[in-house]
């Protein structure tokens, strides 16, 4: 599911508890420092809808049309594909923007491809990360992909503390390069 830009805008009106420079922010959607980047954000969602934008920023599986930012690579033209999407939406913009929302997943990816070593520590990291992606694939939400992100590197910090305290170890030691 690709939520329009409206329905974006909704889901941040949610009553979450918003502060800048000491002042409560009711709704973030008009707030002048938050406005104009919540407007591009917006505009990718919908742009993802519009007939001459959507075989850009879109791509099909299984019947169902996804963001291609978070679609995984597999090949070259897959990163071709996400560069063209994010050309088009800066040319749209009229300027750079250092963030358009789906650089998150970049680093669940990375985790998905260290999740043998993961495994070794704990089969469940990479069983969580290979889900996440999955679920933020298909309901295509920022939130939920910083979240999960953040969640992770929660866990692996913890991982990594026990590790260097000695209250964990691991069952062979970590190779120091590939072969």
């Amino acid at each position: 599911m690709i939520r329009t830009g409206d329905e974006y805008r909704a889901s941040i009106r949610d009553g979450r508890n918003v502060w800048i420079n000491g002042e409560k922010v009711e709704d973030p959607t008009v707030h002048p420092q938050m406005k104009p980047i919540i407007d591009v954000r917006a505009r990718i969602y919908d742009m993802q809808h519009q007939v001459k934008t959507q075989s850009v920023m879109t791509y099909k599986d299984k019947g169902e049309r996804h963001a291609i930012g978070l679609r995984f690579p597999h090949e070259p033209k897959d990163w071709q594909d996400k560069r063209e999407a994010v050309d088009l939406v800066m040319h749209e913009v009229g300027g750079v923007v250092t963030r358009v929302g789906d650089e998150t997943i970049g680093e669940m990816w990375s985790l998905r491809d260290g999740k043998d070593i993961l495994n070794e520590i704990d089969p469940r990291f990479s069983e969580n990360i290979e889900r996440h992606i999955k679920v933020c694939t298909k309901e295509d939400s920022l939130l939920f992909v910083v979240c999960c992100l953040l969640f992770v590197v929660c866990r692996l910090l913890f991982v990594v503390r026990c590790l260097l305290c000695g209250v964990m170890k691991l069952p062979h030691p970590i190779p120091t390069k590939r072969s």
